[in-house]
């Protein structure tokens, strides 16, 4: 079985259709999950994509699911039932998670209201998930990614330029 995570922005391309036109032909056990964050790149999807996402799945005879969670412990049930089906029938599914992007796509390209950023924090997974931990172990945890992202950014700043030939 494999997985293929794309965004909302890719339905715009022939090649993801050819992608599932030949999965559901050749009935291959693919799971795609589509991150619809609602925006493609900077475009709101509304003024992108024509239709409704999940019919893109069922357009081409795949089953679809579609969950509007950023709950992980949701999305991981959904994705487990996705997965068993894909495993007793052999063909491919099409998972459709409805998400958001907090930070902008690339430098530069982000007309988002702040406010409607700040509104979907809500939401936020991490938040979300972060309540169900005991304090002290969260501490714990956000202290040892920490010290991860120092070590890995002084490694980074330590390591020769890339192109660059020892002497």
């Amino acid at each position: 079985m494999s997985t293929v995570f794309l965004g909302d922005g890719t339905l715009g391309e022939g090649v993801t259709y050819e992608s599932f036109n030949m999965a559901s032909l050749w009935k291959l056990p693919v799971l795609y999950v589509v991150e619809n964050n609602h925006y493609a790149q900077s475009t709101p999807v509304e003024l992108e994509l024509a239709g409704s996402i999940p019919a893109r799945g069922a357009a081409f005879g795949i089953e679809v699911a579609e969950v509007d969670t950023t709950d992980v412990e949701e999305v991981h049930e959904v994705a487990g039932r996705a997965v068993m089906r894909i495993r007793e029938t052999g063909e491919p599914f099409f998972l459709v998670l409805h998400t958001y992007r907090f930070s902008p796509h690339s430098k530069g390209d982000d007309n988002r209201d702040p406010a409607e950023i700040e509104q979907r924090r809500e939401r936020d997974p991490l938040r979300i998930a972060g309540e169900r931990i005991d304090a002290a172990e969260r501490e714990r945890i956000e202290e040892a990614c920490e010290r991860r992202l120092v070590e890995t950014v002084e490694a980074a700043e330590a390591a020769p330029a890339a192109g660059a030939v020892a002497v």
